[in-house]
């Protein structure tokens, strides 16, 4: 019974050790970065107890400099792999890293253009105006985003000050010059999506 205890506690160890904050830092730098996870297991596998390993020999070496007991270095371990992951995964959405990765590689960071939207979205400055046209001859809608959720999956839109045509662009409903009424709209559901930027400084004017 020893032994098995012994044993239990051994594989726990080491998954804490070796797997779990490369897990931990790629669930984080999804998160912050707005991507995927990680789909094929193997690589997961790999990716985390690279990192993992990667995580505890910093840790394990600024605690040795510091003369800090085993377990706040596995304390340590977990801290760097949250923060790092968002940290990382936050660079990677930011302008600075894209003209690098431009400038060395010749190619963009991963995108997501919904984050994007979103995030121009927030600006105070810009206004996302969209026109969809949908699928099955449902009609085109036209309006302002609101808020975009679930980039990754099958995206919904939600749009603010908007218009409801038919096909032939006969107005069904006009909600434009509306506030607190909402449209919400899946991405699977779209034919074509046509988005503009707008200034507030030309709607001001």
């Amino acid at each position: 019974m020893d032994e098995i205890i012994l044993d239990v506690i051994t594989n726990i160890t080491g998954f804490m050790t070796y797997f779990a904050p490369g897990y931990i830092f790629i669930s984080g730098f999804s998160y912050a970065a707005c991507l995927e996870r990680e789909t094929e297991k193997e690589y997961l596998i790999i990716k985390s107890i690279s990192i993992s390993y990667l995580l505890y020999t910093v840790a394990s070496y600024i605690g040795t400099k510091v003369n800090v007991e085993v377990l706040l270095i596995q304390v340590m371990t977990f801290i760097f792999a949250i923060l790092l992951g968002l940290i990382f995964g936050r660079m990677h959405r930011t302008k600075w890293a894209n003209q690098v990765s431009l400038f060395l590689f010749k190619r963009e960071m991963t995108s997501n253009m919904f984050v994007e939207l979103w995030e121009r979205t927030c600006d105070k400055d810009v206004i996302v105006c969209v026109t969809l046209t949908m699928k099955d001859n449902f009609g085109i809608f036209e309006g302002q985003i609101y808020k975009v959720s679930s980039y990754n999956k099958n995206p919904e839109i939600l749009l603010s000050y908007y218009i409801c045509y038919d096909n032939n662009m006969k107005i069904i409903s006009d909600y434009s010059n509306t506030e607190n009424i909402n449209l919400l709209v899946h991405y699977s559901d779209i034919q074509k999506f046509e988005f503009e930027l707008i200034s507030n400084d030309t709607i001001m004017e």
